[in-house]
């Protein structure tokens, strides 16, 4: 039987955060992986020479947790304008953001529902630092009592952030919400010029090939040992989970069923090729009015076509497929040749029972004396909380060495 002081389950970005901070420390581990390839949730296909996401994913070039990994900040990326293009009564209407264009955005920035008391309203909530953060308020209800116009609150907030959070009911905790809706106004919305998957290849880069296993995956779990599909048997000082659905390998002596709870929301990502005119590359296109849509970008391929990334919450079927491809057609009329080129299906695609986001204020579990479990399901559903967790689950570890 193999023996790790440190076994880590995922090699998911939290994993690979705890594998890059150990690797620094020089502590013993080994990172057991079922899938064939790194990145868990972040995951990047090739399609002749174009990178596809599986899942629409956006990263803000200074995401906190960023600045301790150098590697990341040096990925090329790809950045997306700053605002984005609704759709509300058969027009098109863009949108700058008020930080970086105030005059454009007092001044210009208008759509049936978009009130100059709305406008001064986002101004005043992007700059509001006295907003009290009650972990119980509902983000509408704390919009509606802000002011916000109730057009404004369902062709904005629910349509752009619903998609952000694959939530139309905006059921985050006040503190996240706000977190992520100043990341967008005062932060660099960006891609990976080669995918999202290029984070994990980076956070992997100092681990030695040796301390990732993959194809790994675990079936059984005792207090001091675990055991494989392949029927490979280790034994560890101390176990860190990456995923709650771990928790049901647990012999039922350790077993304390702290996930029986863990709800995620799913999501569909469909790349369309197409020829297009007078459409806006890496803009945020928001379209309230249809029914599979979520929301959708432009971008220009190596073959002059253009690629068309489409997120969507709705059923995944032939029929939904003929929808999406009619509303496309019917919103830009000037698309030719549209054809559908790759789909994807994630199933958990963000955890969604905020009742484990920042679990007990520390992004991670100590679940028995020895076995840990971390992730962005037990911080905030993001990179930046997948590697926080990771983070502070190694400072730890290494703090209880002491």
């Amino acid at each position: 039987m193999n023996f790790f002081e440190t076994i880590v389950i995922g090699a998911g970005l939290t994993g690979l955060t705890i594998g890059s901070l150990l690797t620094e420390k020089n502590r013993e581990f080994v990172i057991l992986e079922s899938d064939n390839k790194i990145g868990g949730r972040v995951k990047t296909e090739k399609f002749n020479d174009e990178f596809l996401d599986v899942g629409f994913h956006v990263l803000f070039e200074n995401y906190p947790n960023f600045k301790n990994f150098h590697g990341i900040k040096k990925i090329q990326k790809q950045y997306f304008k700053s605002g984005f293009k609704i759709k509300v009564q058969d027009k098109f209407y863009k949108v700058l953001n008020p930080l970086r264009h105030p005059f454009g955005f007092l001044i210009n920035n208008h759509f049936p529902g978009f009130s100059n008391k709305d406008r001064l309203l986002l101004l005043k909530l992007l700059l509001d630092k006295k907003i009290l953060t009650c972990k119980n308020i509902e983000i509408i209800n704390f919009l509606q009592n802000y002011g916000f116009s109730s057009e404004f609150i369902e062709y904005f907030f629910r349509n752009f952030f619903g998609g952000v959070f694959l939530n139309y009911n905006l059921s985050v905790p006040m503190e996240y919400f706000l977190f992520i809706f100043k990341m967008f106004a005062f932060e660099k919305v960006c891609i990976p010029k080669e995918g999202i998957q290029t984070v994990a290849q980076t956070l992997s880069k100092g681990i030695t090939k040796n301390s990732i296993l993959l194809n790994s995956k675990v079936k059984k779990i005792l207090n001091n040992q675990l055991e494989t599909d392949s029927g490979q048997k280790y034994s560890f000082k101390r176990l860190v989970c990456t995923d709650p659905s771990i928790e049901l390998c647990m012999d039922s002596s350790i077993n304390s069923n702290v996930f029986r709870d863990i709800t995620y929301s799913s999501t569909h990502c469909y790349y369309y090729e197409c020829n297009v005119e007078n459409v806006d590359e890496y803009l945020i296109y928001l379209l309230p009015d249809t029914e599979e849509i979520v929301n959708l970008y432009f971008r220009k391929a190596n073959s002059g076509k253009y690629i068309i990334s489409i997120s969507s919450m709705g059923a995944c079927t032939d029929q939904s497929e003929k929808k999406i491809s009619c509303e496309i057609q019917k919103i830009f009329p000037t698309i030719t040749n549209l054809r559908l080129i790759k789909k994807f299906f994630i199933r958990k695609a963000l955890p969604s029972n905020s009742k484990y986001f920042d679990y007990k204020d520390k992004s991670f579990l100590k679940y028995s004396k020895n076995i840990y479990f971390a992730g962005d399901f037990l911080s905030y559903p993001s990179s930046n909380g997948a590697i926080e967790s990771g983070m502070r689950v190694v400072k730890e570890l290494i703090k209880l060495e002491r």
